[in-house]
């Protein structure tokens, strides 16, 4: 089976808000350049190299990533075991992203997420303290289809965050969207908004 090619990217910014900030998103960061990090599990060559030169020259590094499926401890093990120094507070992912943004609007305590997407999700909601339902426990359940048949939803879901999930089901669209439809103020999340994306190094889907 092909496997799948992640890749993560450098970005060097002018000013950025610290990954403690409650609101790390609102104030625009400014990149000076760019650059990609690794493909699959391999260090692209003259990374490290290069990363300990911007250092040395006092540059501000950090890691930036729409891929949701990991948390910025996931993320952090992976640099970690590449063998490239890193430290957690200048990684940035959209799972982060995703749990930041409902901290900074202040998401009720009572309410909850549902997730379609992976465990970096479930991962950074748990740091921030939301709970959460759906993601990888849904993996697997289906809709009964037959008539009369109303599927139950949760009234305390307040938002739905969906990323890369590889068990995204029928079950987990038709809950999402009743939240969504059917609970007043339910917000709608995307950790990223790419059409296409290679999720193997034999074709792009």
């Amino acid at each position: 089976m092909p496997k799948r090619r992640e890749t993560l990217s450098l970005s060097l910014f002018l000013s950025l808000p610290s990954p403690s900030s409650s609101r790390p998103f609102l104030s625009p960061p400014f990149p000076l350049s760019k650059g990609v990090i690794w493909r699959g599990d391999s260090v692209i060559e003259g990374v490290p190299a290069t990363l300990d030169m911007l250092r040395a020259a006092g540059k501000r590094l950090v890691f930036v990533t729409n891929n949701s499926t990991k948390s910025r401890a996931g993320y952090l093990k992976k640099f970690t075991d590449l063998g490239l120094n890193v430290q957690a507070e200048e990684i940035y992912s959209s799972s982060y992203a995703a749990a930041a943004y409902l901290q900074s609007i202040d998401f009720p305590a009572d309410k909850k997420v549902y997730i379609i997407g992976e465990q970096g999700i479930a991962d950074e909601l748990d740091l921030a303290g939301i709970k959460h339902c759906g993601g990888p426990e849904d993996a697997g359940k289906e809709v009964a289809l037959k008539p009369g048949y109303a599927m139950p939803h949760d009234a305390d879901v307040g938002a739905v965050v969906v990323g890369f999930d590889r068990h995204l089901s029928y079950y987990k669209i038709q809950y999402a969207t009743l939240c969504i439809s059917e609970n007043p103020g339910c917000h709608f999340i995307a950790t990223n908004t790419d059409a296409r994306t290679h999720l193997t190094d034999a074709q792009e889907w």
